[in-house]
């Protein structure tokens, strides 16, 4: 019996012990917690009392302009400003100016931070009498980078037909408005062109990990082509096309009222003039096509070709008065004829529009020589007989 009783006790000891032991590890537990707080804000609060503040702080690219204590510059003549830079350093400032006070306005200081990071400016001035610069006081100066979200681009217009390289300069239009220095491939980067653009589809423009300049991304929806850019050949101004024309005369004529219509059209890249023959015949037709893969043309439009412009053909019966002289030789005959000949169609030419014949060696008196058009001038007609005179 007493061994029952001995072993109740013990385990009923064992019991107690190890609730004991069991509330001791909850408050050391609990202990140590605390400790590790109390060490974690003591950390805290020692980094806080080191970490000074930059007497001015700025962002890369924005002017900054800074009030100075109202006495600074109280005993100083030509007070100056320049940036502390070490040597073989870069300066991360410019355009650092002291602008004085006046009757409303205090003293500032004004720069444009180029860079991120932390540097110092030196102000100096000459006091009193004194000749010499001396230093009034310095300022701390923090930078922080100026990175802008391409979330805030504005609005990029990319189109069904546009290629590659007209995508990357609407893009980039926009992104130098939000960070001005900003370039493709070095700050960001344009995802999703497809060899063929599907209006509804999405590019992307995103920014390059580790730009100073942009973070983010934009998505932008492309939209149909403009169906209104393109012109119908239906509307062409009037084309005049008359017998006579040679075929790069009349790729002009067209030319000229088709850029009227759509001013970057080119013959073969958006249209065709088909039905050109030599010589032309009138009532016949020309007709001004587009070509099947132009953006700025359709349709086509028929020409009717006319009759050559007989008013602009002259009648040597109205030549001047020719004086041709015995003793003349060919060539004085025949630059005396051409004298007169130009006053009656400035573009006429010998052998092309007109020939003299009859010429003899020697000339006599009396006797006559004919200038007669050529068969086929488009500017001279008919012919003049002239009488040869005695010499003088």
């Amino acid at each position: 019996m007493k061994d029952f009783f001995l072993i109740t006790y013990i385990i009923e000891l064992e019991r107690k012990l190890s609730e004991e032991i069991l509330k001791m590890k909850k408050l050391l537990t609990l202990l140590g917690s605390v400790g590790m707080v109390a060490a974690t804000a003591a950390t805290v609060v020692a980094c806080n009392k080191n970490e000074t503040k930059a007497d001015i702080e700025g962002k890369v690219g924005e002017k900054k302009s800074f009030d100075l204590p109202k006495d600074l510059l109280k005993d100083y003549k030509e007070p100056k400003a320049t940036e502390v830079v070490a040597k073989e350093k870069t300066p991360m400032l410019g355009d650092i100016k002291i602008i004085l006070a006046t009757a409303t306005t205090p003293a500032k200081l004004e720069f444009t931070p180029t860079a991120a990071g932390e540097t110092e400016i030196k102000i100096e001035g000459k006091k009193g009498d004194a000749t010499e610069f001396t230093e009034i006081k310095k300022f701390s100066v923090k930078v922080a980078a100026n990175v802008k979200d391409l979330k805030d681009l504005g609005a990029v217009v990319i189109k069904v037909g546009m290629d590659k390289a007209a995508i990357e300069t609407a893009v980039q239009t926009e992104v130098v408005k939000l960070a001005k220095d900003a370039k493709l491939t070095t700050d960001y980067t344009i995802e999703g062109i497809k060899p063929q653009l599907v209006a509804g589809e999405k590019i992307t423009v995103k920014h390059v990990e580790g730009s100073k300049l942009l973070s983010g991304k934009q998505e932008i929806t492309i939209v149909a082509a403009d169906t209104s850019a393109v012109k119908s050949l239906e509307n062409l101004g009037a084309v005049v096309i008359k017998v006579g024309m040679n075929q790069a005369a009349i790729e002009t004529a067209v030319q000229t009222e088709v850029v009227k219509l759509a001013k970057d059209a080119k013959l073969t890249t958006d249209y065709t003039i088909e039905g050109i023959k030599t010589p032309l015949v009138a009532g016949e037709k020309i007709t001004v096509k587009h070509a099947k893969d132009s953006k700025l043309l359709t349709g086509q439009k028929e020409i009717t070709i006319v009759a050559a412009d007989t008013s602009a053909v002259k009648s040597l019966e109205n030549l001047g008065a020719v004086v041709i002289k015995v003793g003349m030789n060919q060539a004085a005959i025949e630059t005396a004829v051409q004298t007169e000949v130009v006053k009656l169609a400035k573009d006429a030419k010998l052998t092309t529009d007109y020939t003299i014949e009859g010429i003899k060696t020697p000339l006599v008196a009396g006797e006559t020589i004919t200038v007669k058009h050529v068969a086929g001038s488009k500017l001279l007609t008919s012919q003049k007989v002239i009488t040869i005179a005695a010499a003088a």
